[in-house]
């Protein structure tokens, strides 16, 4: 490995880590960070080490560097199974000529509704790329970006008046370091232009720094650790594993604290797709989320 590659490979995650236990002012609700991924969601969330396909494009963009084919999904949740509240995506992924590793475009829609009536609604564009910045016999290392575009849309109030819209955009930086195709390190540092939505009333993006690992003890069997957080909130650990059992059947569970949940899932592989269902407990009064992606 070249000399500029080796510090990379262990300042980059690291700093990850570090920077998620150095506190900031507090971000507003918009845009909070819920799961888009059933597979991600069953294994506590902790997926900023693993290959996600279209859906790295949000956890992690460097693994889109690992993109060989076509590949596209959506998912769909209800969380803490409000009927009034509904998390949409939809997305793909593909390879680029030569050795410009790969890309992805995908869509997220968070939108809170009564009585047919749309109260507020938020949309998420994101343009991601990643990119092998060196390769060797043992060790490959990976960085990407994710430029994200967010539009707020609120409903009309009870007197008719139209409260309007909010649009801004938000770049992400990403890093992923796999060692002998069995560990990899990644991290994700989100929002990092500190975007902000509004003229008059201003209001802050969540900017969140995410490092994690993820590990095959065996060909079958997938570890994976997550330390994750909001700027000027506490750290969270998530943590989870994946097991292969057959060809086509994977379990998954995992575990998070702050607040503390526990999750579970499976995910179904049949000629070239695969069905995946992620669970995961309310944190206090708040009732499971169910989420599916195909």
């Amino acid at each position: 490995m070249p000399r500029f590659a080796r510090p990379l490979a262990v300042i980059l995650p690291a700093a990850a880590i570090l920077l998620a236990f150095f506190p900031a002012p507090r971000a507003n609700a918009a845009f909070e960070a819920l799961e888009v991924d059933p597979r991600a969601r069953a294994m506590g969330g902790a997926a900023t080490g693993v290959d996600l396909g279209w859906l790295s494009a949000w956890h992690n963009p460097a693994a889109l560097s690992a993109r060989e084919d076509l590949d596209f999904g959506v998912t769909t949740v209800q969380p803490h199974s409000e009927s009034f509240v509904k998390l949409r995506s939809a997305g793909l992924s593909g390879k680029l000529p030569g050795k410009l590793g790969g890309i992805a475009l995908g869509f997220r829609r968070l939108a809170t509704e009564f009585q047919d009536q749309s109260l507020d609604e938020q949309n998420t564009v994101t343009l991601a790329h990643g990119f092998q910045l060196n390769e060797d016999v043992s060790t490959a290392v990976s960085i990407g970006y994710a430029l994200n575009l967010y539009s707020q849309n609120f409903g009309p109030s009870i007197n008719s008046v139209d409260p309007g819209s909010a649009t801004t955009v938000g770049l992400d930086l990403s890093a992923r370091v796999t060692v002998r195709n069995r560990t990899s390190v990644g991290f994700i540092a989100r929002n990092i232009n500190n975007p902000t939505l509004g003229d008059q009333d201003v209001e802050d993006l969540p900017r969140r720094v995410t490092g994690g690992i993820a590990y095959y003890p065996y060909p079958d069997v997938l570890t994976t650790f997550d330390i994750d957080s909001e700027l000027g909130e506490k750290p969270r650990m998530r943590g989870g594993a994946e097991f292969q059992f057959v060809e086509w059947l994977a379990i998954r569970t995992g575990i998070a604290t702050d607040p503390g949940l526990y999750t579970a899932g499976l995910g179904v592989n049949w000629k070239g797709f695969r069905l995946d269902y992620g669970f995961s407990t309310g944190p206090g009064p708040l009732d499971d989320s169910h989420q599916v992606g195909l």
